[in-house]
């Protein structure tokens, strides 16, 4: 239990910070050229670090159902919702759009 409460309370800080950094930096980039910058950068951390700890062969040996289910959440979530997510963020004050997008569990629950 405490090492879940901590997990959500360091996603709680870093989740409520993001949205500064990527209010500044959209100010002088459109969103989709943003996307790929941050997905280009996750995708060579994440890789790295599968590399690093010896984990490549887990890649190869995943179960397909759960790769399927993965890809429609990253498409959701990290693909169309991130998108939108910058798109409000350039247009209106991150104050206003993070409580907002704060709500999605309300979605999950219906």
């Amino acid at each position: 239990m405490r090492q879940g409460l901590l997990y959500a309370l360091l996603v709680m800080i870093c989740w409520g910070s993001a949205p500064i950094f990527a209010k500044l930096g959209l100010s002088k980039l459109p969103p989709l050229t943003a996307l790929v910058f941050r997905n280009t950068f996750i995708a060579i951390m994440f890789l790295s670090a599968i590399v690093i700890n010896g984990s490549v062969k887990t890649l190869v040996a995943s179960d397909m159902r759960s790769v399927i289910f993965i890809l429609i959440e990253a498409s959701l979530a990290g693909l169309v919702g991130q998108y939108f997510y910058y798109k409000a963020i350039k247009v209106w004050e991150a104050s206003r759009v993070v409580p907002i997008v704060g709500a999605f569990p309300l979605v999950t629950f219906l």
